[in-house]
């Protein structure tokens, strides 16, 4: 069993995770929403992004930062991440330029706060990463599918985001996959000082 400890100044927990079998890897209920802008559903069919066919898109009329959040509807251990994106819906010619920017995150379950994707903490992405205003944003990755963006050290999370900056009307998202492990808590215990969990 691999073991790996977290420490926090708070309390301890000591939480039992397993990986999930199928019937309780089912009961997680995946669903997804729509984080920015303001008003954002009225955008288009956001549901596709996250459906398994890149033959279906999420096309924005907004040119500007748009994000998705997908929870998983249970803790999964996260390992990789990669989208699907077209010029306007089908063709996958080039990359995207100078300025558009995307990016992932996940929220931390262990220290409960959000966590950005950058170089210092995967791979995969490594010739996009450019930074603008103290800000990381990946420029100039190719359309079609991007290569998986993996973590260095798998993380235990319960959703994800991803934000793009659309340049023109008509930009799709197709797809967004998800490399990752549905786990399973077996026991938990509070009692002081420390926070561990174990895996």
């Amino acid at each position: 069993m691999k073991k790996m400890k977290y420490c926090v100044a708070a309390f301890i927990s000591l939480l039992m995770l397993t990986p999930a079998s199928s019937l309780q890897a089912q009961d997680c209920q995946t669903s997804l929403q729509c984080v920015q802008p303001s008003g954002c559903e009225s955008l288009g069919d956001w549901s596709n992004l996250y459906d398994g066919n890149t033959s279906t898109c999420f096309q924005t009329s907004y040119t500007n930062w748009q994000g998705i959040e997908i929870e998983f509807g249970c803790t999964v251990e996260l390992y990789a991440l990669r989208r699907y994106m077209t010029r306007d819906g089908s063709s996958t010619a080039g990359s995207r330029g100078w300025g558009q920017g995307e990016r992932f995150h996940y929220y931390d379950v262990i220290d409960s706060t959000w966590v950005t994707l950058t170089g210092s903490n995967t791979s995969g992405w490594d010739s996009y990463w450019y930074q603008l205003n103290g800000y990381w944003n990946n420029w100039y990755v190719p359309y079609g599918w991007a290569p998986w963006q993996t973590l260095d050290t798998p993380a235990y999370t319960d959703r994800i985001r991803y934000y793009f900056d659309c340049s023109w009307v008509g930009e799709s998202i197709n797809e967004i996959e998800i490399n990752y492990n549905p786990v399973v808590e077996s026991e938990e215990q509070s009692w002081g000082s420390v926070k561990s969990i174990y895996h």
